[in-house]
């Protein structure tokens, strides 16, 4: 079994800072996992196409419709909770704008990163890549060291290349579309001060 404590304490093991019980005891970084964990899951969960993250569905379409460029407005999915929208069926026009979607067709099919709360669930290297960022964004607050944080971000970098290689493997290749999957580092994610960048 596994559980959030024990991924924060894994990244506390690469800070060299003592182990936590619970994010209630009474120190620094109980008080910063409990505050930050589940934001920061979900950022790693947005860094990449994870397999096992991925979902199929289509999406409700609502009364309401947009008041220009589009058609039509659905709803994105809720459970499991939609983080990112990673394709859509043949490549239609959309747009997301908050919790909807945007477009010209009534149907609308997706594939999406999913938000996945049970530790259980996360193949190793994810919990690895999770391990490694949350000590990266850590690194400052409990131990002051930049180079070590530096250090961390190369660390996810390679951790995040092999993840796509693994990834790979698991299916034929698909053509996506530059704006839909992170492919160089010409799209980022920025928690924090941390800016994070993947290949």
């Amino acid at each position: 079994m596994s559980s959030p404590v024990d991924i924060a304490n894994d990244a506390l093991q690469k800070l060299a800072v003592n182990e936590i019980a619970s994010f209630d005891d009474n120190n620094e970084a109980a008080r910063f996992f409990k505050q930050r964990y589940e934001d920061l899951r979900d950022t790693v969960l947005q860094m990449h196409p994870w397999n096992f993250a991925q979902r199929r569905t289509s999406l409700a379409l609502l009364a309401t419709t947009p008041e220009y460029e589009f058609e039509y407005e659905h709803q994105l999915p809720t459970d499991p909770y939609c983080l990112k929208v990673e394709e859509v069926e043949d490549n239609v026009e959309y747009r997301i704008e908050g919790r909807k979607l945007l477009g010209h067709n009534e149907t609308v099919n997706i594939l999406y990163t999913a938000r996945i709360t049970d530790e259980n669930d996360f193949p190793f290297l994810f919990r690895e890549v999770l391990a490694t960022y949350l000590a990266a964004q850590a690194a400052w607050k409990l131990t002051g060291s930049v180079s070590l944080r530096d250090s961390l971000m190369t660390e996810l970098d390679a951790l995040l290349a092999e993840a796509r290689v693994r990834d790979s493997q698991e299916g034929t290749p698909r053509k996506r579309s530059r704006g839909n999957w992170i492919n160089g580092r010409y799209q980022t994610l920025r928690t924090g001060d941390i800016r994070v960048t993947a290949d």
